[in-house]
């Protein structure tokens, strides 16, 4: 799932650059907000199974890993892209939300994991912040 996630992001991000029109950024733009906001229900549902017994620990740290590592991927392509210089100016700030928010998501995914190992209360307070900060900017950028 990694080597797909990892070829889609190459494919879109080097069309960017080749011809840097403004619908390949709009349509990379759309498609890393629609991933983040896949990835934070993702996260939601896998918790809510997981506490509902749908899941087993096991199988929700695994989950949580395949969705923390794309997102991840995604996160690193998108600080590249930064810091080639190849965003333009009006949208460095929305690319710059959207890398703080996968890094949030990826806390959040970390935090739950934890919580399924451990137990720990306050693994379970972590994960739930970041969640609520996560789905804050996530409305931000979507304009919810």
């Amino acid at each position: 799932m990694k080597k797909i996630s990892v070829l889609i992001l190459v494919l879109f991000f080097s069309a960017s650059l080749s011809f840097g029109s403004e619908l390949k950024l709009e349509v990379i733009g759309a498609s890393t907000a629609s991933n983040l906001y896949l990835g934070y229900l993702s996260i939601g549902v896998i918790a809510d199974s997981q506490s509902k017994g749908v899941y087993d620990n096991e199988k929700t740290i695994t989950f949580i890993s395949s969705i923390t590592a794309q997102m991840k991927v995604q996160k690193e392509y998108l600080e590249k892209f930064l810091a080639a210089g190849e965003v333009p100016e009006p949208d460095i700030a929305i690319v710059k939300k959207m890398t703080e928010c996968f890094g949030l998501l990826i806390d959040e995914g970390n935090y739950l994991a934890d919580y399924v190992k451990t137990g720990n209360n306050n693994s379970l307070s972590s994960y739930d912040g970041k969640r609520k900060q996560a789905w804050a900017l996530l409305s931000d950028i979507l304009g919810l």
